[in-house]
């Protein structure tokens, strides 16, 4: 079998003389590949056995100079070998090379290696073609010993062994190959190195990739270019799948779009069917079932792919295997696929072709190595492996081993329907959102975290426990990425399905993630502008909560440390010294507290500290908390963000604005990587840093900074946002302090008239920007004329 980057196949010999061509098909022009200049020769027979190929051929340049370059000697008895996945296009690429190189051999000759059977019958069929005229009646047997007689007796020729199966079939024929050149093709990946030279072949470039469906297609039409390269990411850039899909959206003369459509509706039936024409044997579907069929006798090896099908292609860690089978059959499971290449072992990861994992998940009744109950056991094989692995603490050493599990996550996410959930992928997909937005991930978590919701409810109910935690987790997720008002509306719309009677929970597990959730709604009140709301949801929380009951020490420490500093933001900073130092002893004696949550309520007793006006005491305690801040939580955290923020205000209180601006300028680079350049925390952490720069005077660098500031708050607030309004004051006071009144007045008129608007004449925002336009424009004196006598 054949597996390549072209258009039809016909398997018959080629023994006409070699030539050049140049065909057009549709609006690709398709040209040979410049040929080396070395001595041309005289070839004995043309190209025997090399089946002929579409002139559509793209790509693989270097790889075919690497054969001119091991070929350049010819009667060296060189042997490379093309080894990689079923429809990579190895044999593709090897007919290219006979075909358009033939002048530079004695003679070029094509076996077919998939069996003993079929080497010998290639061999006859040479014989055959080398002495027509005396071959008629000859012996199979004495013709197979004629062809390889000749080969022993001539040199600078070209045997090409395409599929080899069995590297024994073709062993003693290799040994004799000591007069010509040899390419070999197979999907075995191992043996190789007592052979010759060994290349996995992967897929083309995107570029490539694209052109060879356009070709197929016979169009290069600008706006199928964005829809061909979606087909040919599904598609995982796999030649054979590629030609398989072209030639068939040609033939129904339906759209990429519909193909890609089939796909998603029934993927079996589409990876089967081929275009009119073309051979059956060549698809996708077809390609693997016969690696599999040759894998028969290791039964472990299919259903491991069946498994792996179901993670992400890249980097599964091989632990994600342990229980599936023995180890030793596990161990020959992944050593078979591997040296079928249908997956590339490393010793702690594996690798798999995106394609091979989509067909493998794909049930299909009629391939005995996908029925719909083996993918099924798979899918609830391959969901409760990740889940074992997965760990249940916030310890930070336990976060390298969350870090290689995500994508296989995401992937579970993406792969597995709602309606196929099982408990262990909710409780996992809980887990996982939970870690993201401890780790300040929030878009990630909050994508998850409406899937681990839907997960939970469908599997729980939505009164469970379970679908409140991932409540929680999805709103916190939601006010870290600056959606408070939307986390609002969640919690109030959910909470009601929960117990309301604190004092008499239906189990302490519900008791514990209720007050969970009415903490997080006091939170998002605070986020979105509310304090005094949050104020009031706080103290009953904490009225409701005693220390003993099944919330325990460590919630309840908490929450008065997230009421403190609360009171903070409402001008009372004394008191929420007091409150935050009380939950912060609280937390410490607490059993269970992580070192992680002791270091957060630091900086916020810190930023209180700072807010009551202790900022060399707020400085002192930032230099000794900030270095244990980045050992947890990392550099770009957004706590360790926040706290490096608060410090950079402390500084600036004092008059030290060059240790200021370097330090906002750290926040400004760190929430743009963590959170992205739109989030609040990255706008505000902006205008930190050019206040600085205006208090400095350094009017050359706040200018810019506070303009293109006001840009983005009117892109992503609109004109009335009070954030945009005080930006446009910030911008006018810059401006002013620059001595540059023409554009301070405007801006300063312009922000107080849109707060008298938006917010009314006797506003605190509007009275203070009325008395720093005033301050710009005083008023004129009224003269009295002096009586005259």
């Amino acid at each position: 079998m054949t597996d390549g980057l072209d258009i039809g196949v016909n398997n018959g010999l080629v023994s006409t003389g070699p030539h050049a061509f140049n065909v057009q098909i549709g609006k690709v022009t398709v040209a040979p590949v410049p040929s080396t200049p070395i001595r041309e020769v005289t070839p004995t027979a043309g190209p025997v056995g090399v089946p002929w190929r579409s002139p559509l051929f793209v790509g693989r340049a270097s790889e075919l100079a690497r054969l001119d370059d091991l070929f350049e000697d010819r009667t060296g008895g060189a042997v490379h070998v093309l080894h990689g996945l079923g429809g990579t296009g190895k044999s593709t690429l090897a007919a290219r090379y006979a075909l358009t190189r033939a002048g530079r051999f004695t003679q070029v000759l094509w076996l077919s290696a998939a069996s003993v059977t079929a080497l010998e019958s290639g061999l006859t069929a040479f014989a055959t073609a080398l002495e027509p005229a005396s071959s008629p009646g000859v012996p199979a047997e004495t013709l197979r010993d004629r062809a390889l007689g000749w080969l022993r007796e001539h040199e600078g020729w070209l045997l090409v062994l395409d599929d080899v199966n069995r590297i024994d079939d073709v062993r003693g024929l290799l040994a004799g190959a000591v007069n010509g050149c040899v390419i070999v093709t197979s999907r075995l990946t191992t043996g190789w190195h007592h052979i010759g030279q060994a290349d996995r072949l992967g897929p083309p470039e995107p570029d490539e990739a694209k052109e060879l469906l356009l070709g197929v297609l016979g169009r290069e039409d600008d706006e199928l270019a964005a829809e061909a390269d979606e087909l040919c990411l599904r598609l995982g850039r796999l030649p054979l799948a590629i030609e398989q899909a072209g030639a068939y959206i040609a033939e129904c003369g339906i759209g990429i779009g519909d193909y890609l459509e089939l796909l998603g509706q029934a993927p079996a039936d589409t990876f089967k069917d081929a275009a009119e024409g073309t051979d059956s044997e060549r698809t996708i579907a077809r390609v693997w079932r016969v690696t599999l069929d040759r894998l028969a006798q290791r039964p472990w090896a299919a259903q491991i792919l069946r498994v792996l099908a179901w993670y992400s292609s890249e980097g599964i860690p091989r632990r994600l295997l342990d229980g599936i089978g023995s180890p030793r059959e596990v161990r020959e499971g992944v050593r078979a696929l591997a040296a079928y290449s249908m997956v590339v072992a490393a010793p702690d990861a594996l690798t798999v072709h995106p394609l091979v994992q989509f067909v493998a998940r794909t049930p299909d009744p009629d391939d005995p190595h996908r029925t719909p109950e083996d993918v099924e056991a798979a899918r609830t094989l391959a969901i409760d492996r990740l889940a074992a692995a997965a760990p249940e603490t916030e310890d930070p050493a336990d976060w390298p081993a969350w870090r290689t599990l995500l994508p296989h996550v995401a992937a579970m996410a993406t792969y597995v329907p709602v309606e196929a959930d099982t408990a262990s992928l909710a409780h996992l997909l809980v887990l996982t959102a939970t870690f993201l937005e401890r780790q300040g991930a929030y878009q990630t978590a909050a994508d998850l975290g409406f899937r681990a919701v839907n997960s939970a409810a469908a599997v729980f109910g939505r009164a469970h426990g379970r679908t409140l935690a991932a409540l929680v987790n999805l709103t916190n997720a939601l006010q870290g990425g600056g959606e408070a008002p939307l986390a609002i509306e969640l919690l109030e719309e959910m909470l009601p399905h929960f117990t309301s009677n604190p004092n008499t929970p239906s189990n302490p597990g519900d008791f514990k993630m209720l007050c969970s959730a009415r903490n997080s709604l006091a939170h998002a009140y605070h986020d979105a502008g509310d304090p005094h709301r949050a104020i009031t949801i706080y103290e009953e929380l904490v009225a409701d909560m005693d220390p003993k009951g099944p919330a325990g020490p460590r919630a309840l420490a908490m929450i008065r440390g997230n009421l403190g500093h609360t009171w903070q933001d409402v001008g009372e900073p004394e008191k929420a010294i007091s409150m935050i130092e009380g939950a912060l002893g609280e937390l410490r004696r607490a059993d269970g507290t992580a070192e992680y949550e002791v270091l957060e309520m630091r900086a916020m007793l810190l930023d209180a500290h700072q807010a009551a006006g202790r900022h060399h005491e707020a400085i002192a305690g930032f230099r000794a908390v900030l270095p244990d801040l980045e050992r947890v939580l990392g550099p770009d955290h957004p706590t360790t963000l926040m706290a490096v923020g608060n410090a950079a205000g402390a500084y600036a209180r004092v008059g030290n604005l060059v240790r200021a601006a370097s330090l906002n300028r750290r926040t400004v680079e760190g929430f743009a990587r963590s959170l992205g350049a739109d989030h609040p925390n990255t706008l505000q952490s902006r205008e930190n840093l050019a206040r600085v720069y205006a208090a400095a005077g350094n009017h050359a660098r706040a200018l810019p900074l506070l303009t293109a500031l006001l840009a983005d708050r009117e892109r992503l607030h609109g004109r009335d946002a009070v954030a945009t309004i005080l930006a446009r004051r910030d911008l006018a006071a810059a401006h002013y302090n620059a001595r540059d009144k023409h554009q301070a007045l405007p801006l300063m008129t312009t922000a107080a008239g849109e707060a008298r608007r938006v917010l009314g004449r006797d506003h605190p925002v509007t009275c203070s920007l009325q008395r720093e336009l005033d301050r710009m424009v005083p008023r004129q004196a009224t003269v009295t004329p002096l009586p005259t006598d």
